[in-house]
């Protein structure tokens, strides 16, 4: 198989000092900062399903050249609120003279007037009952359920039936275990014959189980407030196209998925697999960028947007997406990088830091009704929010070197509510990978499936809890677990069980669904003779 050759350092170099680069008519030295971003091949061979190679061995040489496309994104100066993107694949034909792709360019009519001085917003949002209207029905709608019964609200009947018609087909009935592991199916691979490569959906194998779960998390509507956007990483370490290496995080390789998780209890309203560069654009909306079009496409699932306020970090928060989100009355607030705050007139890092720690500078843009705010901690923290406001401060605990000893901090209110209501998809991401599904298996879909799984019964035990009362997940796994296989678990033998002594009554240590559920329950004698027991075997 030829492999193409990527594009070099000096090529990349050669590139952006092209002056064909930026179409402008002005001589400006200063362009804005420039991101290079690598793509995924667009697609590769299906082979990766029959690999051999040890999951363990992880190879961390990085490449020699660049596999699949390569983006240069730079913004032009803001005051011509100009964005230029130029995609430059290996091997790419339509070029123009330059050997560079023809350049896009529009125009954002965005004039900041930043000020020091408190924010007021034109824009009031009162309180609004239809979000605890949902959070009560959907408490009276659970309570009293089993933890049986809270999962399969999510991962219902039809689901399973989905699963089981599409593996079937397939399977024999020796060796059971291993026949319905290797056939395992979710669609049917026939449904492809007759569409171009080029136009299939990368995540076909796995697509129907994901919008199912989707439309079943989403059925109590958004019964949250607040609301938080981040990214989570299914752990994969063989060949894919669509894997993604994250330096840094817990779980370097494997699949990026973007999640919308309520910020008191980690429920998911939905998730989607990054597939690579988007086919579409958000130009329409006046913003572009893989951050602001994940953004857009998450909150879309509200029914009430100005019911909602949205947290992201700095990958995806920008001027001109704040500036859309609060058009659509949509409340937002976001750390962000100095090159995408539209040059707030903020005091830089550098002077910053040399300050007291806990002190704060603000710019408030009264044409766009966007704050910026910078404040000193451990490091500089910077945000953009287009509802929050800056006072009352908070006092918060620090670990003072000079004093040795802890001492009290000042810290805006914005800060603080970031601080409160960010993190909970990675609270929802910790649950997952504490008790995740350990079963392996070569296919690639297979890591996206078992995570959709342990997605599905993190969420039913929020909502377990959220109405009955808070229990430990491990114990919410197991109720489910054991309920499960007792639906096909086999008489027991009491000679080889033995007899076992429990301290509690049946009604507490088995579980409701067990006992009440009338499959196999009789009364026999125990070895001895002179007891009697029911013969399933929990």
């Amino acid at each position: 198989m030829a492999r193409h050759r990527g594009l070099s350092l000096k090529e990349i170099d050669d590139i952006i000092n092209d002056d064909a680069f930026l179409s402008s008519d002005e001589d400006d030295d200063d362009n804005g900062p420039i991101d290079i971003v690598e793509l995924p091949p667009e697609r590769v061979g299906e082979e990766s399903d029959n690999e051999d190679i040890d999951d363990n061995i992880i190879d961390d040489d990085e490449p020699a050249d660049v596999p699949g496309p390569v983006e240069i994104h730079c913004a032009a100066r803001e005051d011509d609120h100009v964005t230029v993107a130029i995609a430059s694949p290996s091997t790419s034909t339509a070029t123009n003279d330059t050997g560079l792709p023809p350049a896009k360019r529009r125009v954002v009519p965005l004039n900041p007037k930043w000020k020091k001085r408190q924010p007021i917003y034109s824009k009031s949002y009162p309180n609004c009952d239809v979000v605890e209207k949902r959070r009560c029905d959907l408490i009276n709608l659970l309570r009293g359920k089993s933890p049986v019964q809270c999962f399969e609200k999510l991962f219902d009947d039809a689901i399973i039936t989905d699963i089981v018609r599409q593996t079937c087909e397939k399977m024999y009935e020796s060796n059971r275990y291993l026949e319905i592991k290797r056939y395992f199916h979710i669609t049917d691979n026939s449904d492809l014959e007759g569409i171009p490569e080029n136009e299939r959906d990368k995540l076909f194998k796995i697509r129907p189980l994901i919008d199912k779960l989707n439309e079943n998390f989403q059925q109590f509507g958004v019964f949250s407030e607040s609301l938080s956007i981040d990214e989570q990483m299914v752990r994969y370490f063989r060949h894919h196209y669509l894997k993604q290496f994250m330096r840094g995080k817990p779980v370097r390789f494997g699949f990026k998925q973007w999640a919308i998780c309520c910020s008191q209890t980690g429920y998911c309203y939905q998730m989607q697999v990054y597939e690579g560069k988007a086919t579409g654009s958000d130009d329409d909306a006046g913003v572009s960028g893989l951050g602001a079009s994940v953004v857009l496409k998450m909150i879309s699932i509200l029914e009430t947007p100005y019911a909602h306020k949205i947290y992201f970090d700095n990958f995806f928060t920008g001027f001109s997406l704040m500036k859309y989100l609060k058009d659509i009355d949509v409340r937002a607030t976001g750390t962000a990088r100095f090159n995408r705050m539209n040059k707030c007139p903020i005091a830089p890092d550098k002077e910053k830091k040399k300050k007291e720690r806990g002190t704060c500078d603000y710019r408030f843009d009264s044409e766009n009704e966007i704050l910026g705010v910078i404040w000193n901690d451990n490091s500089c923290v910077k945000l953009l929010s287009n509802h929050e406001p800056i006072d009352p401060m908070s006092q918060v605990k620090r670990w003072s070197r000079k004093n040795k000893r802890e001492i009290q901090v000042p810290q805006p209110k914005l800060i603080t509510e970031y601080s409160r209501h960010m993190g909970e998809v990675d609270k929802m991401d910790w649950n997952v990978q504490k008790y995740r599904i350990k079963v392996r298996e070569k296919k690639w879909c297979f890591p996206l499936l078992t995570n959709a799984i342990d997605v599905a019964l993190v969420n039913s035990h929020a909502l377990y809890c959220l109405a009955n009362g808070a229990i430990p997940l491990l114990d919410f796994r197991r109720s489910v677990a054991r309920a499960y296989l007792a639906l096909s678990s086999r008489i027991s033998d009491p000679k080889k069980a033995g007899r076992k002594s429990f301290s509690k009554p049946a009604k507490s240590r088995v579980p409701v669904d067990i006992r009440t559920s009338g499959t196999g329950h009789y009364i026999e004698r125990t070895e001895m003779g002179k007891q009697r027991k029911c013969a399933v075997y929990i």
